[in-house]
């Protein structure tokens, strides 16, 4: 292979990825752009509790509490990451997707 060759080729795969790159990130943008606010079209496998039809995934507590099994650094890093208004958020991304139950635990930020 000549150095002019390989050039060329290395020209040809660098270009190839960028548009591969393009394209997959604007799938993705115009994904989130048309999704962002619909609600899930699949609903997810749900129980019947007395009336009420609730999810059997359910988004539980331990990211927003800042429970992580992987110590005092990461636990703290979840707290301060779930505000008030991310919790919010993830909660209403979670009902958007069909997921209508949450498990809950008291903590020191409940009341806001």
């Amino acid at each position: 292979m000549t150095p002019e060759n390989g050039a060329a080729r290395a020209s040809g795969r660098r270009a190839f990825l960028a548009r591969v790159s393009a394209a997959a990130s604007a799938l993705a943008a115009a994904g989130a752009a048309r999704g962002a606010d619909a609600p899930a079209t699949d609903s997810l496998p749900a129980i019947s509790l007395g009336p009420h039809r609730i999810s059997r995934l359910v988004a539980g507590w331990n990211p927003i509490g800042g429970y992580s099994y992987l110590g005092h650094h990461m636990d703290r890093h979840m707290r301060e990451y779930f505000t008030v208004e991310r919790t919010v958020e993830f909660l209403g991304r979670c009902e958007r997707a069909g997921i209508t139950a949450h498990q809950f635990s008291p903590a020191e930020n409940t009341a806001e």
